[in-house]
């Protein structure tokens, strides 16, 4: 038996639904072009670039290019001018790019050429230049920052020349800065390789060498009084090895091994990280637009040490217990207070000592240990010498301190369960916790002390504050001087009189905490006043603007000429009658600060209101103001609530 034959039926409104969803999403696929202001980070300019709707997304695709300069700016203050322009394919980087920035001053001299003048200019100019494939560089770039004078070069402060393929850099590169020039080698994976040489920019000796075997930094070379001092670093035979980015983490975990092993800081990791900083500021720029990744990525090999729960819990206790351990320390030597009493309390002084010790034999320490755990980097440590890595000489338990000739002893209580016999990570936890318990003792010790030293320290930043808002009634009174109507100048000089009897009073309060609180209800107050002095020497120009409002051209056919004609003159009568004359008078004879604040609000308020009501039906509202005196009527009436009894 034959099928029956099956015929498709397509609907007019599934046809134009088709229709719509096809011309919306090839819309969404066409490019579309901006131009206008636009703003990466803190750059703020005009841009002008391509771009399409993918997912509610705009993806860059096309050239691109954001600039700003302006030439008023740099005339007046100085100019921060930039200009990025380069290519993005599918919301990545790509092809040829040069982003230049600078902050900029006018030099000395100038010239016309061909109809324009132009100017020379001092400050710095940073410039990176080179190509972008798929959002990782490619091929040479060039990073530099080079100071300018009068439009001219005169110091290059740094530059970077790396050779990448596909983002990981290859053979050789070169980065100087002032001082020294470092020159180094890569393999074609980005690994360390050979020698990276250090020369001073003065001398024909290397300063500094890092020597690589297979990618693991096994020794770093300095010069040092004319002799070269070598020390190893990792052993390539110590445990399994790993490869890790020189990113500025990882540069400030090496420069510090190196500054424990040679008693000095590595010229070489400064000039890495230095380096790090210029390319994360480009990679910024280029994130903020699209997708890419813009690292110098050198890598090395290191000994890798797997790190279980137990110590990564431990690890994190050490940063929470030393986090409280240095705040409890800064709250005792910035103390001013405290710094003072220890001139003449021999205890005091002791015990500011014993902090001081504290300091540099545990907490300097602990803080190197707790940027390892902050920057993940702790399995690359071997944990069961931690203590030896990072401490001298081990620490005990006694701080013995000599004050005047005469020697005292401090141990924190409580803490004999500590072992301080250990190396490892354990051990390190035992610091950090006896550390905060010897600390929590002599701040409970000196509690007092401190307090009041916090207590003076707020009122001294209170008083600056009182007399910062003092004077701000005083330039108010000079600026306007000879300007105003003399019932605004009174009133003014009224607000600076009361000010000063409130400062007075303050003044002769003596010192607690009473005095304190009341400082701070005063700066509240002198605030209030401020705003209200400011006011009052605005007024004038304000009230002219609703005269200007209140004023409409009528004719006159017995003149025959276009007159000045003031409407709702009961609005503006009320006002300058009733309303203006009490908040002068308010001010002049009956001020206190619990009304300065609603003063201040009303007096706004009624030119605020003047405004409103001249685009409104206000005949019931002239009505009952005709003949109304009561200044609290009349801002009933204006509905501004009179809360100043």
């Amino acid at each position: 038996m034959p099928q029956p034959k099956r015929t498709l039926k397509i609907t007019l409104s599934a046809l134009l639904l088709w229709s719509v969803v096809g011309l919306l999403t090839l819309s969404a696929q066409e490019k579309q072009h901006f131009s206008g202001p636009y703003q990466i980070g803190k750059y703020k300019g005009e841009a002008d670039f391509t771009f399409t709707i993918q997912e509610n997304d705009s993806i860059l695709e096309g050239s691109f290019l954001m600039q700003k300069s302006s030439a008023k700016a740099l005339l007046a203050d100085g100019d921060d001018s930039f200009s990025f322009v380069g290519n993005f394919t599918k919301g990545k980087p790509t092809g040829f790019w040069k982003l230049q920035s600078g902050s900029y001053q006018s030099g000395n001299g100038g010239q016309v050429v061909d109809y324009q003048y132009q100017l020379n200019l001092n400050g710095v100019q940073n410039l990176a230049s080179g190509t972008m494939i798929a959002g990782k560089p490619d091929g040479e770039w060039i990073i530099t920052v080079d100071s300018i004078e009068n439009s001219k070069v005169k110091t290059n402060l740094f530059k970077s020349q790396i050779e990448f393929s596909e983002g990981k850099p290859v053979s050789n590169f070169k980065l100087e800065n002032e001082n020294y020039t470092l020159i180094g080698r890569v393999l074609r994976n980005g690994l360390a390789h050979d020698e990276w040489t250090l020369f001073a920019n003065d001398a024909i000796d290397p300063q500094e060498t890092w020597t690589f075997e297979n990618g693991t930094l096994v020794k770093v070379s300095v010069l040092n009084n004319s002799e070269t001092v070598s020390t190893p670093l990792f052993s390539t035979s110590e445990n399994e090895l790993v490869e890790s980015k020189l990113n500025k983490p990882f540069l400030a975990f090496v420069s510090g091994l190196i500054a424990k092993k040679q008693g000095s800081s590595s010229a070489i990791t400064s000039v890495l990280i230095k380096n790090s900083t210029y390319y994360k500021e480009v990679e910024n720029i280029f994130t903020a637009l699209g997708t890419a990744e813009f690292q110098p990525n050198f890598k090395i090999k290191v000994p890798y040490y797997p790190i279980d729960t137990v110590e990564t819990r431990l690890a994190a206790s050490i940063t929470k217990t030393y986090q409280k351990a240095d705040s409890l320390t800064s709250s005792i030597v910035t103390n001013s207070h405290l710094n003072i009493v220890k001139r003449s309390n021999s205890r005091v002084q002791f015990l500011y000592a014993v902090v001081e010790q504290l300091k540099s034999t545990f907490l300097q320490p602990l803080a190197q240990v707790v940027q390892l755990e902050q920057n993940e980097l702790l399995p690359y440590v071997n944990r069961k010498n931690l203590v030896a890595t990072y401490w001298v000489n081990p620490p005990t338990k006694t701080i013995t301190t000599t004050i005047s000739g005469s020697t005292e002893t401090f141990s924190a209580p409580n803490t004999d369960m500590l072992d301080f016999t250990g190396g490892d990570l354990q051990t390190v936890a035992n610091y950090s916790e006896y550390t905060l318990k010897a600390l929590q003792a002599i701040y409970d010790e000196l509690a007092q002390d401190i307090k009041q030293g916090e207590q003076l320290a707020s009122l001294a930043a209170l008083e600056e504050k009182l007399l910062s808002r003092t004077n701000v009634i005083e330039q108010v009174l000079k600026a306007t001087e000879g300007e105003l109507p003399e019932t605004h100048t009174k009133a003014i000089q009224a607000l600076k009189d009361f000010a000063e009897k409130e400062l007075s009073i303050y003044a002769a309060m003596p010192e607690g905490g009473n005095k304190l609180r009341f400082g701070q209800q005063l700066e509240q107050c002198l605030a209030q006043l401020d705003q209200l002095a400011e006011y009052i020497a605005d007024e004038p120009a304000s009230y002219a603007e609703v005269q200007q409002l209140y004023t409409d051209q009528v004719w006159n056919p017995f003149m025959y000429i276009i007159m000045d004609e003031t409407v709702k003159k009961r609005l503006t009568g009320a006002y300058e009658s009733v309303l203006r004359p009490y908040f002068f008078e308010t001010i002049t004879t009956n001020l206190d600060c619990s009304k300065t604040e609603n003063l201040l609000s009303q007096f706004k308020g009624s030119i605020v209101a003047l405004k409103r009501l001249r685009k409104e039906d206000t005949r019931k509202l002239e009505r009952k103001l005709k003949r109304e005196k009561d200044p609290k009527v009349v801002l009933q009436l204006f509905n501004l609530e009179n809360n100043a009894e």
